[in-house]
């Protein structure tokens, strides 16, 4: 999924009442922004589910070998079987393709 559309207003509401302080803002242009900001946030709730779990931790998957910086991908071991699905940071392909594991070790 790409990125989500930025945010741009269609209607300037400042404008309307600096201009016409007592007229009333018009209901489709107030419709109109509100959908501009829901297209907006589902956009970007969408891109979140895709690397976000419901408990707050990183989706199984969504981090691969190539998104590693240099010194941690440097690091990784190549020793025995692959751990339990959430100690590892490889996707079940990555780890049989490259028959490595990285695990979840910041000591």
């Amino acid at each position: 999924m790409p990125q989500a559309s930025p945010y741009n207003r269609s209607f300037s509401f400042s404008n309307l009442q600096a201009q016409n302080p007592t007229a009333v803002p018009p209901g489709s242009s107030i419709d109109l922004e509100l959908n501009n900001v829901k297209a907006n946030s589902d956009g970007v709730l969408a891109n979140l589910a895709r690397i976000q779990r419901d408990d707050g931790a990183l989706a199984n998957g969504s981090v691969s070998f190539d998104q590693l910086s240099p010194g941690l991908a440097n690091s990784r071991t190549s020793a025995g079987p692959p751990m339990g699905r959430g100690n590892c940071l490889l996707s079940q392909r990555e780890r049989h393709v490259r028959k490595r594991v990285l695990p979840l070790s910041f000591a």
